[in-house]
């Protein structure tokens, strides 16, 4: 994969900005709103809901970092195998053991595992952010595709757990959003840029999509903003968060603290605003889980 020195800087950046903000929002999981409004978050912490050490990432980045080392040789099978690997064989956890990991995500892998076929789910309540939290490599992979190619692929890697229309959607809109990033586009100017191809490629308005597709989700209040593990609020999440910041630590601090689906809220919003601020603070990148390991994959991408 031949790119600029300036666009990988840009993606690994984005990367490194995933995981800090999947570890930002590791300890508070699953804590309401009002919790995290009580306590926010304001740096890297240990322990908490899953009792890891500080700077512990989540399946979010394990499942991303699988993403980056297959994607150079990239199959859809050999990625389902990866995955396999990280679920049964701990490969990419931060501590030798997969502390968390979706219903629907562990069910699929498991059925590839016992039967050798890939077959996502498609009940549509099962449209959780399982496939979504792992989409960011994409975005630099696929950053010169067309847009057949740019289709295909997202529908693959997703299908892997979430064969789902309205995952893939999602997946489509967060990937394209990230390659107006890389661009070097502002945040306001790539969400309506992504709008734009949204909308061409999906001829017919989709519901689901009004809120996204109105092209001012950054006016809502925080009170619409939902941040729930459901696929399209975590997409509305970190558009809002990111729409609303000034910085990095702004956006993903301010996705951390709306609580519930934290680590991921945290990790989606982290790789969009990573990639556009290129700011991520040394201090929460020195405390990631196996940064040095971390490091020697990004140096090969």
């Amino acid at each position: 994969m031949k790119h600029s020195k300036e666009l990988k800087a840009k993606f690994i950046q984005g990367v490194l900005g995933f995981t800090c903000g999947d570890a930002l929002g590791v300890p508070v999981e699953f804590s309401p709103r009002e919790y995290c409004e009580k306590y926010p978050v304001k740096d890297m912490l240990g322990h908490g809901m899953h009792d890891q050490p500080k700077g512990t990432w989540s399946d979010d980045s394990s499942m991303m970092f699988c993403t980056i080392e297959v994607f150079n040789n990239y199959t859809q099978k050999k990625l389902a195998t990866k995955f396999a690997d990280w679920l049964t064989k701990n490969t990419w956890t931060p501590h030798g053991r997969v502390f968390d990991v979706g219903v629907t995500t562990c069910k699929t892998i498991n059925n590839f595992i016992d039967t050798g076929r890939i077959s996502g789910a498609t009940n549509e309540f099962e449209n959780g952010n399982g496939s979504l939290m792992r989409m960011l490599p994409l975005a630099y992979y696929l950053f010169d595709a067309t847009t057949e190619k740019k289709l295909k692929i997202i529908s693959e890697v997703s299908s892997i757990t979430h064969a789902q229309e309205l995952s893939i959607q999602c997946c489509v809109f967060y990937v394209e959003m990230a390659i107006n990033l890389l661009k070097g586009l502002k945040p306001i100017e790539a969400y309506h840029k992504t709008i734009e191809f949204f909308k061409s490629v999906y001829s017919n308005e989709q519901t689901f999509f009004k809120q996204i597709l109105k092209g001012d989700i950054q006016t809502l209040p925080q009170s619409e903003i939902q941040s729930t593990g459901y696929v399209l609020h975590t997409l509305e999440a970190s558009l809002w968060c990111l729409l609303n910041s000034k910085n990095y630590t702004g956006a993903v601090l301010t996705a951390v603290n709306l609580g519930y689906d934290t680590d991921t809220t945290g990790a989606v919003t982290g790789g969009l605003a990573g990639i556009y601020y290129e700011d991520t603070p040394s201090q929460w990148i020195s405390k990631l889980s196996r940064l040095k390991d971390i490091q020697a994959l990004l140096n090969k991408v």
